[in-house]
């Protein structure tokens, strides 16, 4: 901070003991403010007792408050809704703490008629539904104090028997947007659909690069030509780094959450892949792209 403090937020990763016995972990969240006269406070952040926090980021803002947003859940692997927070400069007094569930409609947002009934059923019995596999990937603070979340659906998996090499499966799925009010509500939510399945590459050309534009936000990663236009996960067809069928696509949400979708340029055209998570926002309204195929890299300017 201006002031010279510096901010940590650790997780505690303590054993979890049934009946005497350990069986598996659970953590907490503190948060500390050091100077250099030594610790001034260390507050531990929590949420009520069934809501346990997946993902934590904070930023300072202009009066040296503390701003804290993130994802939670009632399990490691699933996340079933948001919170937001502010800490006064002192750390003494948490303002205005919210925390609230993700609806049944944005978690069911382009499924399959089948498991939009089968997530309406288990909502109906009070089991928990949320999006497995999250991994948080942006926290964005605007100008009105509001905050937007984003993450995304993914996974490592592995399939094969015996002494042969079992080849690795890199699932980059969906991505989730969670826009904040200033007062801890949600204003909107969204879910840009895409599926990009490679194996044994590391995932390198999947995922994706946000860039912030004002109002808008602008989400752009490679994906099959065919899934332009796409409405639903059933329609979705894998992008899997085919040549004659990848293009660079690129999301635009604006401040109300409206979407809308266009293909950039085809991998064929370009003559080469994008590295989404090597591109890089220069300016307001700049991206540096990178690409690179099996003789040269390349880099693009992205103007918006």
């Amino acid at each position: 901070s201006q002031d010279n403090k510096v901010y940590l937020l650790i997780r505690l990763y303590e054993p979890k003991r049934i009946n005497g016995s350990k069986r598996g972990s659970e953590y907490t969240h503190r948060l500390l403010c050091v100077t250099d006269k030594g610790i001034s406070f260390n507050k531990e952040i929590s949420l009520d007792q069934d809501k346990g926090i997946n993902n934590i980021h904070f930023e300072l803002t202009e009066n040296n408050e503390l701003m804290l947003a993130g994802f939670y859940g009632t399990s490691c692997c699933t996340i079933a809704g948001s919170f937001f927070m502010t800490i006064s400069a002192d750390g003494e007094e948490i303002l205005a703490p919210q925390s609230q569930d993700f609806d049944l409609d944005f978690i069911a947002e382009g499924v399959s008629e089948r498991k939009r009934k089968r997530l309406e059923k288990q909502d109906e019995l009070g089991e928990d539904i949320g999006f497995d596999n999250v991994d948080f990937r942006d926290f964005i603070v605007r100008e009105d104090g509001s905050v937007v979340l984003v993450g995304e659906l993914y996974a490592v998996t592995q399939e094969g028997r015996g002494q042969d090499a079992v080849p690795t499966h890199f699932n980059y799925k969906s991505i989730i947007v969670v826009n904040i009010q200033a007062d801890g509500q949600i204003a909107w939510n969204k879910k840009i659909l895409k599926r990009q399945l490679t194996v044994d590459d590391g995932g390198f050309m999947s995922g994706f690069v946000l860039a912030v534009n004002g109002d808008k936000l602008h989400f752009i990663f490679n994906d099959h030509k065919d899934n332009l236009d796409v409405q639903t996960e059933k329609e979705l067809v894998t992008y899997s780094r085919k040549k004659n069928s990848s293009v660079v696509a690129m999301v635009t949400l604006d401040q109300e959450g409206e979407m809308t979708k266009e293909g950039l340029i085809s991998q064929k055209e370009l003559g080469m892949e994008i590295r989404p998570m090597s591109c890089e926002q220069v300016s307001d309204n700049e991206l540096i792209l990178f690409g690179m195929n099996r003789t040269e890299n390349q880099f693009a300017r992205l103007l918006f």
